[in-house]
């Protein structure tokens, strides 16, 4: 059985290229379609490291294609109807055929998934999947456009966070800032307590997780890679909802409402949607923005929209760092929006990141981080840290760089 993790994100890159290029040889599947099967594969691959160190997912000698696709398909069914498992992928089928799930099951199983994710520090595994095989074709028709880990620790370190914070994002995408949360609550139960086995300190960042980190995501695909990315991190993904941020209200599930009740969440990290224009009057009606003041519905961008919707879900005293397009704060028509922050909300930070920013992730729209703090009563006069960065941790071209 496998102990070999990956070296690197290089290394996990390459492996997953092989896995698609065998998925599209086979089926034609588009990029997707591949992700999706790739995915299951995975999925189960993680289950039966977690639930028998790997052994069923592990091709004996003289083993047909035939044999070891059955065993998997089995493998997955059995996952998909245990606790824990059983809300990824929810009864669908593995499409991809036998050659090609043997094929791939052969990859996978001369890595350990569980050692990569413990030693790859913060890795945000699943994104680096869901960004490279996807591609910028597909999340640009979606318009998800992943925010850098560096920008992401950022913002969390920045904000601060503990082991008592209830954490929202309310368009998680792939969990990028939820892993981040999770990594850096990891580190302080271990600095806390050195002492303490790794298997505790797994099992406490695990019950933080499952009271502490909520997602929604209006994209089912999408959603279930935030699942899967916190599985792969030994987290609870069960806060994660499939549903539209700005429409929670309509959800049927008591569990959604009990956590994201109005001034229930301590804090926010959030790059929300930049695409196009809320037309819908059913959702503009709900929020102070999306009206024009005199009570008829005014089409605005989405993330005005979830401007509101962030600051009204945070408690009084809570903290949010959002990424915001830079006309935000410069085009006049949205005076208005302006003035609805500054009048529930303590400007922390403005911070003006380069206009290449977030080209590596798929958008050429300029960005900024936003800090705020909610306040039942805003200071008149305070101070606001401004700052117009150029060095932010890698290159236009997505690169890492000191």
């Amino acid at each position: 059985m496998p102990t070999t993790r990956f070296a690197n994100e290089y290394e996990l890159q390459k492996l997953i290229q092989r896995c698609h290029n065998i998925l599209w040889e086979r089926h034609g599947f588009d990029p997707a379609q591949a992700f999706d099967e790739f995915s299951k594969l995975l999925f189960v691959r993680l289950y039966d490291e977690i639930t028998l160190a790997g052994s069923r997912t592990t091709i004996h000698r003289r083993e047909s294609p035939e044999e070891v696709a059955a065993r998997i398909r089995g493998l997955y069914d059995q996952a998909n109807e245990t606790p824990g498992f059983d809300r990824i992928f929810m009864g669908e089928a593995i499409r991809a055929d036998d050659l090609a799930v043997n094929e791939v099951i052969r990859l996978l199983q001369n890595y350990s998934l569980l050692e990569t994710t413990s030693q790859v520090e913060g890795a945000d595994v699943k994104g680096t999947i869901y960004e490279n095989i996807i591609g910028n074709t597909f999340r640009g028709e979606l318009g998800q456009f992943f925010t850098h880990r560096s920008i992401v620790e950022f913002m969390v370190r920045l904000v601060g966070i503990d082991e008592r914070t209830v954490v929202y994002d309310p368009s998680c995408g792939s969990g990028g800032f939820l892993i981040m949360c999770a990594k850096i609550i990891r580190e302080q139960i271990r600095q806390a307590q050195p002492g303490l086995s790794f298997e505790a300190a797994d099992e406490r960042l695990k019950a933080y997780s499952r009271r502490g980190l909520i997602g929604t995501e209006i994209n089912e695909r999408t959603a279930r890679v935030a699942r899967l990315n916190l599985l792969m991190h030994g987290l609870d993904y069960s806060n994660i909802f499939t549903v539209n941020a700005l429409k929670t209200d309509e959800s049927d599930d008591p569990q959604l409402h009990a956590l994201l009740d109005e001034s229930s969440v301590d804090v926010v990290f959030a790059n929300p949607p930049f695409a196009g224009y809320e037309k819908d009057p059913s959702v503009l009606s709900r929020f102070e923005l999306g009206q024009n003041g005199q009570g008829s519905v005014a089409a605005v961008t989405r993330e005005v929209l979830f401007l509101e919707r962030i600051i009204r879900v945070l408690r009084d005293g809570g903290a949010a760092a959002i990424v915001i397009p830079q006309g935000i704060f410069t085009n006049r028509n949205l005076a208005r929006v302006r003035d609805y922050i500054k009048q529930r909300a303590q400007i922390l930070a403005v911070i003006e990141l380069p206009e290449w920013a977030f080209i590596p992730s798929g958008t050429s729209v300029r960005g900024s981080l936003l800090f705020i703090r909610k306040l039942a009563r805003v200071p008149d006069v305070y101070r606001v840290f401004m700052k117009r960065v150029g060095d932010i941790g890698f290159t236009s071209t997505g690169r890492f760089c000191s």
